[in-house]
């Protein structure tokens, strides 16, 4: 089966995503200069798992950034990528698998302890979540429009922001899909994963982010 970080690393080797290296920050950052210094309006196809992946490397002290695009930006948003990060060595997570996103999402919430921080997987999205007196929330950090901060984690934003759906069928077939959760603390010190964090770094004059991006 193999180690699951080289897995990781053998495709971006493979497709030639570039490489920037990432060093330690200078100084500790509060959760809100981490989230003010990585957010911003997307103008990548979609960097919602890669995000999550920078915000759990500057968790972990170290200065990464993202917006990069490209094949870096579509190789750590597969499932299945996302999947072998979630299961390299002392990482703890948790899998759902089932017809009902929502239903997957459910199952996996219990699971969130509060103070801590977990990267959430399901339908179309990846986000950072907690757990709050209320309920729970997951962060915005691709928005052009609105604050990119805390939002409450409802039913409401599973479909709106997240695309989960009831059910999923391909030529009129049903399928099963598959909900995912990370804890942070457990990856954001993890060597392997640290050393995959080089394929999302991005120079900040190299970042797509600003006006005319948005959630996506």
């Amino acid at each position: 089966t193999g180690d699951p970080q080289s897995k990781v690393e053998e495709r971006l080797l493979k497709i030639g995503v570039d490489q920037v290296p990432v060093r330690r920050n200078a100084a500790t950052l509060a959760e809100d200069q981490i989230i003010q210094t990585l957010s911003g309006a997307d103008k990548t196809g979609g960097s919602c798992a890669s995000l999550c992946f920078a915000y759990t490397g500057q968790q972990g002290g170290l200065d990464v950034h993202d917006f990069r695009g490209g094949m870096s930006r579509t190789t750590f948003s597969q499932f299945n990528n996302i999947a072998d990060i979630a299961r390299l060595d002392g990482v703890s997570s948790t899998f759902a698998r089932g017809y009902n996103d929502f239903t997957n999402v459910h199952n996996l919430l219990p699971n969130i302890q509060e103070g801590k921080r977990y990267i959430l997987t399901a339908g179309k999205h990846a986000a950072i979540v907690r757990k709050s007196q209320t309920g729970y929330d997951y962060l915005e950090m691709q928005s052009g429009y609105r604050k990119n901060t805390w939002y409450a984690l409802n039913d409401g934003e599973l479909k709106r922001r997240f695309g989960c759906q009831k059910s999923h069928t391909t030529y009129g077939m049903k399928f099963e899909s598959s909900e995912c959760l990370i804890d942070v603390d457990s990856l954001k010190n993890n060597d392997a994963f640290h050393r995959l964090l080089r394929f999302i770094n991005t120079a900040v004059d190299k970042q797509m982010k600003g006006i005319g991006g948005g959630e996506k």
